[in-house]
């Protein structure tokens, strides 16, 4: 486990004297750095500013100081903002779309960074997590919502669902929502969750739109992957023979990208029939294909 990196009260009270003894940057300078386009003198000056002081700069500026201030706050906020960055997604969602997108663009750029280690050394409660994934996950469950927003509202959702506590039966809803982009967000967002193995592999088989079938097979394939099926629905499913006949077809679709289908092969292997063993074989001897996905078939295949 990563140790806290701490320092001894000797030294904390040395630096709080050096950090009050300089004037803090003015937003006309952060302003100057985020045109200049420097993300470490970004950091560097929003750091000096305080995550309280650019809250307040993103509820009250003007124009586009708010936006700034949401953009330094994904550079250095360590989760305890996300709260309020949605609340001011949401808010700002009725009249300045601008605003709303930096807001949830900055909360996204912040639970990129969240892993388990990092809430226990800054001593965030996971309550945050919980409560900030419901709050992201209502925002995206709006339909009159812009689509753009939800599915980065999403975004979010799927990092924070690997460190606490989501909804992922109002998640697996999303999979029925009318916008495709939605629908997408949230297979790639249920990864790795084991209950939401039926509601993948019915998108997986059932669903219209290509694009959201393949992103529910690359999830449900990452669980396979990683944790074999828990439910076992590849085979158990009703519609198991459509869905693992899809499942072929996508591993072998140049049009999906290679990660994809690398992914996608864990699910082909998983009890294979002869049919998907012929697949294997298939990909293997491509001389078409990457070299990593001929390797991995070949692989899977003489098992």
């Amino acid at each position: 486990m990563q140790r806290c990196q701490g320092m001894g009260s000797i030294t904390a009270r040395l630096l709080l004297g050096l950090l009050l003894s300089v004037r803090a940057p003015t937003v006309k300078q952060l302003g100057a750095a985020i045109r200049s386009r420097d993300p470490v003198q970004v950091e560097r000056i929003a750091q000096r500013i305080g995550t309280a002081p650019l809250l307040l700069l993103a509820r009250r500026g003007h124009g586009e100081e708010r936006v700034w201030a949401l953009f330094s706050l994904g550079l250095i906020d360590n989760g305890t903002a996300l709260p309020e960055l949605v609340a001011l997604a949401e808010k700002s969602a009725r009249d300045d779309l601008v605003l709303a997108h930096a807001a949830l663009q900055a909360a996204k750029n912040i639970t990129d960074r969240l892993i388990p280690q990092s809430l226990e050394c800054d001593e965030i409660p996971l309550d945050i997590v919980g409560h900030s994934a419901g709050l992201l996950l209502a925002l995206a469950s709006r339909p009159t919502l812009d689509t753009t927003l939800r599915t980065e509202a999403l975004h979010a959702v799927a990092n924070l669902q690997t460190l606490g506590p989501v909804d992922t039966q109002n998640l697996a809803n999303l999979l029925q929502s009318d916008e495709p982009r939605v629908r997408s967000a949230a297979a790639e967002a249920l990864s790795g969750v084991a209950s939401a193995e039926p509601a993948l592999c019915a998108c997986v088989a059932e669903e219209e739109d290509y694009s959201v079938a393949v992103a529910a097979a690359v999830a449900l394939c990452r669980q396979v992957r990683a944790r074999g099926s828990s439910r076992d629905a590849l085979t158990t499913a009703a519609n198991a023979p459509k869905l693992r006949a899809r499942l072929r077809a996508m591993a072998q679709d140049k049009s999906v990208a290679v990660s994809d289908r690398l992914e996608l092969l864990a699910c082909v292997r998983h009890r294979a029939t002869a049919e998907d063993m012929a697949t294997l074989d298939h990909i293997a001897s491509d001389s078409s294909a990457a070299e990593s996905l001929r390797r991995l078939a070949r692989s899977l295949g003489s098992h």
